[in-house]
């Protein structure tokens, strides 16, 4: 098997390797992309809201980035990492990075509505975690805003950091504050 990877490898950089390649990203390509403003556009947000609250309706449903998914997708990588700490320990603590709505906890709501002693945090922007305390919060889920990483009190079992590093303008300096509030697992997709 080993075998076969290395030459799958090789054949795909000798195929492709005079079409990709990669660059820095300079100020000038950020400035000519324009605003990048993400779920702080009016409409992605709505999109976000309108989603979240028709998924509530029915079981299995779940929102993320705005598109309403209709069908149960559990993470059992997730689901088992969850499982196997709560196995030594009483309580868990699970830091969501730029989790939206909760997306990766109501995808996963089946299998975490049992857990009594569940702390879930989702890290997002200010207006995201505004609208989500007032009408979402639960005994086991709240949102904090991203300067809450910085703190020193902060900590967690597990980290979850879902396509969120591309957006922070130091993702290295991030990754290590995550990488500080003791986790026993840190989960990058």
């Amino acid at each position: 098997l080993s075998v076969l990877l290395y030459n799958l490898k090789s054949l795909f950089r000798k195929l492709l390797s005079d079409r990709i390649y990669f660059t820095s990203i300079t100020s000038q390509y950020v400035k000519e992309l324009g605003p990048n403003t993400g779920y702080a556009d009016p409409i992605i947000f709505e999109n976000m809201v309108r989603a979240h609250n028709e998924a509530m309706l029915v079981e299995g449903k779940f929102e993320r980035d705005g598109v309403l998914c209709n069908h149960p997708n559990y993470d059992f990588y997730i689901l088992t990492i969850i499982y196997e700490i709560l196995l030594k320990q009483d309580t868990i603590t699970v830091l969501d990075i730029g989790g939206g709505m909760a997306s990766k906890y109501y995808q996963n709501q089946r299998y975490l509505a049992s857990i009594e002693n569940l702390n879930w945090v989702v890290i997002e922007q200010k207006h995201i975690v505004e609208y989500c305390n007032k009408n979402i919060s639960s005994k086991n889920l709240n949102f904090q805003e991203f300067d809450k990483i910085s703190s020193d009190k902060i900590y967690a079992d597990v980290v979850i950091i879902s396509s969120a590093m591309q957006y922070f303008n130091e993702p290295y300096e991030m990754l290590n504050k995550l990488l500080s509030v003791g986790a026993k697992k840190v989960i990058i997709e």
